[in-house]
């Protein structure tokens, strides 16, 4: 920010471009000595025309937006707002259609009544945002979080293309009323959702949790999915469910004890930590199926299908806690072999197991049911794909691949050491920030961007451009 200028001076400076109306807005308030990364938060654009400013990562916290540009008229030229803070921003009624707002941070944002028609906000943090009436047909929301986000009335059809809420964290959000028909709600988190009047026809509600969702009568959901949600959230333990299409719901934690599940249909179910005990899964389809950690005490699994073939006879004779591990290696059928990953306890299974595997899936799987003692580091160097890579590192951690690995110290600073592994075990150049605790010793470590190269530019990476030597307190 630039300094010895207060708000109100910055105010008065923006003030006066906006009446010059330049064509490059960014450029005129760069000319003015101010920072426009920086220097716009809490600043009133009211009437400004941002639709050819770059404003990638800027800090626009708590800006006033009303009447502003971010498109010419023709649509042709588009404000580009990727990742930048909009904390708090006052967008009520601003026509966002089409605007990049990517990773954009807008908790706590007032955007109700705006028009977010085909907007691009994959991965933005929308926590606790006012989304009320708004116009979102089409609206890209993959993995955005929208935690206690308030949606009463938003309009989420599918026009030109589906609303895509993929992997979106709707936990507490506000959906009553809101019209989602055909939405992409793919994996979402609908937990604590109040869909109360929401209309989720022909919605895509594939292995999305409805756990503790409200509903009542007017919201419209379809069959399946309302099957689902009563599953879930009411008494499901003894429950004909015989012939039942539940494939690809989310049922983790649901109690189907002694249900009647015959000849249903479980393809990609996820049942894990799932109370089956004595339920009935007899020519039930268990392709994909995930049951880890469920209780399946006393189930039967007579004649249960996994992918077309049927359970040989040894697994039904056999309680499926007590499966063998060894039996593994001697399943030549894949499918079979997926279904013992996920029922198998994990401390049965052998490291070299992994090193045998050629198929991709199985490998992946084997990562997850492996004990983490037993995974090494040296793996990611002969790893061909890339995803099972990075789930090695998430399940190894840094500190052991930088041990390991012997990884090279690129700089130092006080307690901090940056960190490069020179071994290519993932798509980018590995740089870990080291830092250990002077008082106990122990060792944290966080990746940070390999574009780094000294650690006091990765501590300012990690403390929001705070250089270390400003903090008040050091931890």
């Amino acid at each position: 920010m630039t300094p010895q200028m207060t708000l109100a001076e910055r105010q008065a400076i923006i003030d006066r471009i906006i009446n010059t109306q330049p064509d490059d807005f960014v450029q005129a308030v760069r000319d003015a000595g101010l920072d426009p990364a920086v220097d716009l938060a809490f600043i009133d654009l009211s009437g400004a025309d941002l639709s050819r400013a770059d404003l990638q990562d800027a800090n626009l916290e708590g800006v006033n937006f009303r009447d502003v540009k971010f498109q010419d008229f023709h649509g042709e030229v588009r404000a580009n707002l990727s990742g930048a803070c909009l904390r708090g921003a006052f967008l009520s009624a601003v026509n966002l259609q089409d605007i990049e707002l990517s990773r954009a941070d807008l908790r706590y944002a007032d955007l109700s009544n705006s028009c977010l028609d085909d907007t691009y906000l994959k991965f933005a943090n929308l926590e606790g945002a006012n989304l009320t009436n708004a116009e979102m047909k089409g609206v890209y929301l993959s993995g955005a979080n929208l935690k206690n986000a308030n949606l009463s009335g938003a309009d989420l059809t599918y026009t030109s293309g589906e609303a895509s809420l993929e992997r979106a964290d709707l936990n507490g959000a506000n959906l009553s009323g809101a019209n989602l028909e055909g939405a992409n709600l793919e994996s979402a988190n609908l937990s604590n959702a109040d869909l109360s009047g929401a209309d989720l026809s022909d919605a895509n509600l594939r292995c999305a949790s409805l756990k503790d969702t409200k509903i009542n009568e007017a919201t419209k959901l379809d069959d399946k999915w309302r099957l689902v949600w009563e599953i879930i959230n009411k008494q499901a333990a003894g429950k004909d469910l015989s012939h039942k299409d539940l494939s690809d719901a989310d049922l983790s934690y649901a109690n189907l004890s002694g249900a009647c599940l015959v000849s249903s249909d479980l393809l990609r179910t996820d049942l894990r930590n799932a109370n089956l005990s004595y339920a009935n899964l007899s020519d039930a389809d268990l392709t994909k199926t995930q049951l880890r950690d469920a209780n399946l005490e006393g189930v039967n699994l007579e004649n249960a299908r996994c992918h077309r073939v049927r359970l040989p006879e040894k697994y039904g004779k056999v309680h499926p806690q007590n499966w063998q591990a060894d039996w593994y290696l001697e399943e030549s059928n894949i499918e079979l072999r997926r279904l013992l990953t996920e029922v198998i306890p994990t401390q049965k299974w052998q490291a070299d197991w992994y090193l045998k595997e050629s198929n991709t899936e199985l490998r992946r799987l084997l990562i997850e049911v492996i004990p983490t003692e037993k995974l090494q580091p040296q793996w990611l160097l002969s790893e061909p794909n890339s995803e099972i890579r990075r789930s090695l590192i998430q399940r190894i951690g840094y500190t052991r691949i930088a041990n390991q690995l012997q990884a090279v110290e690129l700089d130092s600073w006080q307690e901090y050491t940056l960190l490069k592994i020179e071994a290519k075990v993932d798509v980018e150049p590995i740089h870990i920030l080291k830092m250990t605790c002077p008082s106990t010793k122990s060792i944290h470590t966080l990746r940070v961007p390999p574009n780094l190269q000294t650690a006091r530019e990765a501590i300012r990476w990690v403390n929001w451009d705070i250089d270390p030597q400003e903090f008040s307190v050091q931890t």
